[in-house]
């Protein structure tokens, strides 16, 4: 996306296009190479330089109405509020709820966090601003770090996301293939962390258990049944006898 802004007072208005190709950036009209009137202009590490094609030719400058204007800010910002909600490896994304404070004046904070980056607005009020994300995991302790001015503020961001509900059913139904692709998707760490807990321990080993008594118990003695059934039935066919012989 390429923006036209222009300044008036404290406020700053942007007029927004697609980027469709790397000309809106840099239209031939205002780049280097450039030519008029048999000058060429050219860049060469750095500097600007000018070759005429006459054999003699004085090359005058004159810029009117020139200004230059740099403002930096040493304001400090800080996060006091950071919250993450919502999904993981979802289309509409988790939500990340946050506050930014300065001591004073507005100011632009830079995110940068081991999973995600993203910008947010500060101001001395205190900005708050709903962002979407995306993550693929859903235990999320990190530790990031919002830039603006002069300073950096570090935030903790602790935050359990949630699979979408129904997703691997739906996908199952639809099609086999994309069903196996969701499973694959699945946070195991997510799905392990509830096995910690006593409630699911306890029936987890109560499975165990079962699994284990069926498998050395209840299997071994109904497979001696069938092979007890299956011998005794061939054995009987197997017996023959003279009908016309009698005692």
């Amino acid at each position: 996306m390429i923006c036209d802004c222009n300044a008036a007072d404290h406020n700053v208005a942007c007029l927004c296009n697609e980027l469709l190709d790397l000309d809106q950036i840099f239209p031939n009209k205002l780049t280097l190479p450039f030519e008029h009137n048999a000058i060429l202009l050219n860049v060469e590490k750095g500097t600007i330089t000018a070759a005429p094609d006459f054999s003699a030719v004085q090359i005058h400058t004159q810029i009117k109405g020139l200004s230059l204007k740099t403002e930096i800010l040493t304001n400090k910002c800080k996060v006091t509020q950071a919250q993450l909600f919502g999904c993981y490896n979802c289309q509409i994304g988790a939500k990340l709820k946050l506050t930014c404070v300065t001591d004073f004046g507005n100011s632009l904070g830079n995110i940068i966090c081991p999973s995600l980056n993203t910008f947010t607005i500060c101001n001395p009020k205190g900005e708050n601003r709903t962002i979407s994300v995306h993550l693929n995991h859903a235990m999320i302790k990190k530790t990031c770090e919002i830039f603006c001015g002069s300073s950096s503020f570090k935030f903790e961001l602790n935050a359990e996301l949630d699979h979408p509900e129904g997703s691997v059913g739906t996908a199952w139904k639809e099609n086999h293939e994309s069903w196996i692709e969701e499973i694959s998707t699945i946070d195991l760490t997510h799905l392990l962390k509830y096995l910690i807990f006593p409630r699911y321990f306890l029936i987890l080993i109560v499975c165990l258990i079962l699994l284990i008594f069926i498998c050395y118990c209840l299997l071994p003695f109904i497979i001696n049944r069938l092979i007890f059934k299956l011998w005794k039935f061939i054995c009987a066919r197997s017996v023959v006898t003279d009908p016309g012989k009698f005692i």
